[in-house]
């Protein structure tokens, strides 16, 4: 088996049981948006965005880059959960991952931005949600 098979195996299979493709695209969606929320900001597009605005609005620019490192956190320790096989990890990163998006829907539901609330904010809690239920049914750390 070719090294690079090895890798692609290790960050994919837990317990014999192959995680669904989709399952990347989330975890890549969500350290791409918390690199912009944390590390570029101010001068970009970012700074465009509703939750941006909002956040920076209520709570300043603190929990702007606050939340934007949560969602690096998450997905950079969900990766080595899944490495390291370690389902111990990966329930509490799932709960965090959900809870960093809970606090986008009630901004945006808060403030009446509908489609913002369905589509990203309903979308990744669902699919965090579904992590947490997911890596459940696999065997705990021995």
């Amino acid at each position: 088996m070719s090294r690079l098979r090895r890798v692609f195996d290790r960050l994919t299979i837990i317990d014999g049981d192959r995680m669904h493709p989709l399952t990347h695209l989330f975890l890549a969606q969500t350290f791409i948006i918390g690199v912009a929320f944390a590390f570029i900001g101010m001068g970009s597009g970012v700074e465009a965005t509703v939750l941006y605005q909002l956040t920076q609005l209520h709570f300043g620019s603190f929990a702007t880059s606050a939340w934007g490192l949560i969602l690096v956190a998450v997905s950079v320790l969900n990766t080595a959960a899944v490495w390291f096989k370690n389902v111990r990890l990966a329930r509490p990163v799932a709960m965090l991952g959900f809870t960093a998006w809970l606090y986008a829907a009630v901004l945006y539901g808060l403030s009446g931005f509908w489609f913002q609330l369905v589509v990203p904010a309903v979308v990744n809690m669902l699919f965090w949600a579904w992590v947490y239920i997911t890596v459940g049914r696999f065997k705990h750390d021995k």
